[in-house]
């Protein structure tokens, strides 16, 4: 896979003017020079975007949210999501040691990681197929829960983390 960077463009600033005003963005602009940083913050921020169109399905069909009609839009978008899965772990992208992220066995194990990306692609296809044909949405949301903990529990380093606090 051959990738073209363009330089760091930093889009985070104090102060963000637009239709609105001058707004104050809390967000501090991060310092991304490396294209492993780059591809590093792009894989992580696809991996949350997953998270967050699961967990609005786990809202709705765990948690009994009352948003059944959307479900068809995050099945969809986790399909998107899920299709390019394979396209974040960049040889030379390896989490650094002492930090948080990616495992180096997804480049050493690449066969039985790949046996992990398709195991989670049929389990979205599957709860999409759920959602669509109004099948056991229970069943099909484990499927795809076991999925992402089977991976993480095998190439993921963990982040420590507080303790949750209440809703």
């Amino acid at each position: 896979m051959i990738i073209a960077l363009l330089p760091a463009v930093v889009l985070a600033q104090s102060v963000v003017p637009g239709p609105w005003g001058n707004l104050k963005d809390h967000i501090k602009p991060l310092e991304i020079t490396t294209d492993h940083q780059r591809i590093t913050l792009y894989r992580r921020q696809q991996m949350l975007a997953k998270s967050a169109h699961f967990r609005a399905i786990e809202a709705v069909v765990i948690y009994d949210a009352p948003f059944k009609g959307q479900l068809r839009g995050q099945a969809q978008a986790l399909l998107g999501l899920a299709g390019t899965l394979d396209t974040l772990f960049v040889p030379g992208t390896e989490t650094q040691i002492g930090q948080h992220g990616a495992k180096l066995e997804i480049w050493q194990q690449p066969e039985e990681f790949g046996q992990h990306v398709a195991g989670f692609r049929k389990a979205v296809d599957d709860l999409a197929a759920a959602i669509e044909s109004g099948g056991d949405l229970n069943a099909a949301y484990i499927g795809v829960r076991h999925q992402c903990l089977a991976c993480h529990q095998s190439y993921r380093i963990f982040k420590p983390q507080p303790k949750p606090r209440p809703l």
